[in-house]
């Protein structure tokens, strides 16, 4: 084998190190679901690894096609608004804290889920209550930017 060759062989061995390790409760390791499982986890530790690479990659792909954002030579980056930047900025923000509500709404979800499975869901509620909280803090904001009003009703008759 030459070096190269090699090299990359023992890199992906120390890779998948885990995966060939993994015994599925005292299963035989020969079935087809754990040489199914095993080749998904090889694949996920080998697409991890790569991940920084991969990422440069797209990073450098993405760069050059935002030299031609200005549209003509000469011409202004952000079109002839000014409020152009604002409006994205805005936009940007109404859309994640869209996302982030509804990512605490699956944490929930997936917290019933462990919950019943009997795994640790500890982590996963106290994170979808931040998401929560953020989702509401943010939108607080957002009414006050838009300068609305937040009334708060401490009657509580219903």
């Amino acid at each position: 084998m030459s070096g190269a060759l090699a090299r990359s062989r023992r890199w992906l061995t120390s890779v998948t190190a885990p995966a060939d390790a993994a015994v599925f409760d005292g299963e035989d390791n020969d079935t087809l679901p754990a040489r199914v499982g095993r080749s998904a986890m090889r694949f996920t530790l080998v697409v991890v690894a790569l991940m920084p690479l991969v990422l440069l990659g797209l990073l450098f792909v993405g760069a050059a096609p935002a030299v031609f954002a200005q549209g003509a030579p000469g011409g202004t980056v952000f079109g002839t608004s000014d409020q152009t930047v604002g409006n994205g900025f805005r936009a940007f923000c109404k859309y994640f804290r869209v996302i982030i509500f509804f990512a605490g709404f699956v944490g929930f979800g997936a917290c019933g889920i462990m919950k019943m499975l009997k795994m640790p869901w500890g982590g996963v509620f106290t994170g979808s209550i931040i998401c929560w909280a953020f989702a509401g803090l943010a939108q607080l904001f957002y009414s006050f930017s838009q300068g609305n009003e937040v009334e708060i009703n401490s009657d509580l008759d219903f």
